[in-house]
């Protein structure tokens, strides 16, 4: 595999400072020209454009991993919605309530839930949280009409390899490691069950590429974020194919 070696960096996308050309009155795209690859981002109302879902996790995270899974989704999505041709925006469509649903057990309170419903068991044969976050960014242009058009999305899925929990109420922190080959058997189940629902949201047109991007956290004492372990493009349909591995590693 190749091995890049990556510098924990925030992304200056997310922090515009350069002239912006006004669209409408309330609503400006901040061209970051001086740094060749960035993306166009939005201001509206004079404030950057953020999603209410971002962030939300369903255990903690280091924030090696939660830079490193940032970078990664952009650095992929960079592949596939040219920077020169799309304008960036975080994640519009999912919001904060869905994604708490979807990063939480399954049961009969909560069906849409992703990660397996509690055994009941309070050691390692417990069913642990596969599934750590979500993220969303959207790529969009401007139409005639002002508005911007959604053209292209990347969901990233942050996968455990190690679960923490407590026994009981109040008591030690306790780990449960997860395979490998189980976080990506599951990892692709739970993919296809996203792709199925985003492809029914009929806010999202059908038409709209979806890059998936599979990603594995580090553990919580590395130095290192995560990586990218897995992506695939769909282009239409709820159908997941053959995977591709980038062939990324962060190392320090």
């Amino acid at each position: 595999a190749l091995v890049i070696a990556i510098l924990i960096y925030f992304f200056n996308y997310r922090q515009p400072t350069s002239n912006s050309s006004s669209q409408r009155s309330s609503v400006q795209v901040i061209d970051n020209s001086s740094n060749s690859g960035d993306y166009r981002t939005i201001i509206s109302n004079g404030r950057y454009r953020t999603s209410a879902a971002r962030g939300i996790t369903v255990t903690t995270e280091t924030n090696f991993n939660v830079q490193s899974f940032e970078n990664s989704l952009i650095n992929l999505s960079r592949s596939f919605f040219s920077p020169r041709r799309y304008i960036f925006q975080e994640g519009q469509y999912l919001s904060s309530s869905t994604l708490t649903d979807w990063l939480n057990r399954s049961s009969s309170d909560n069906p849409q839930g992703l990660n397996p419903p509690d055994n009941g068991r309070r050691d390692n044969g417990r069913n642990p949280y596969y599934l750590q976050s979500i993220e969303e960014d959207d790529f969009v242009n401007q139409s005639g009409s002002g508005n911007f058009d959604l053209e292209g999305m990347t969901i990233g899925m942050a996968m455990n390899r190690a679960d923490h929990y407590s026994a009981q109420q109040g008591g030690p922190t306790l780990t449960q490691n997860i395979p490998r080959n189980q976080m990506v058997e599951q990892g692709q189940s739970m993919a296809g069950k996203v792709l199925q629902r985003l492809r029914a949201n009929k806010r999202i047109p059908n038409n709209v590429p979806i890059l998936i991007v599979m990603y594995e956290n580090s553990p919580e004492d590395s130095l290192a974020g995560g990586s990218p372990y897995a992506y695939y493009l769909s282009r239409s349909g709820s159908n997941i194919g053959s995977w591709t591995d980038p062939q990324i590693r962060n190392i320090v």
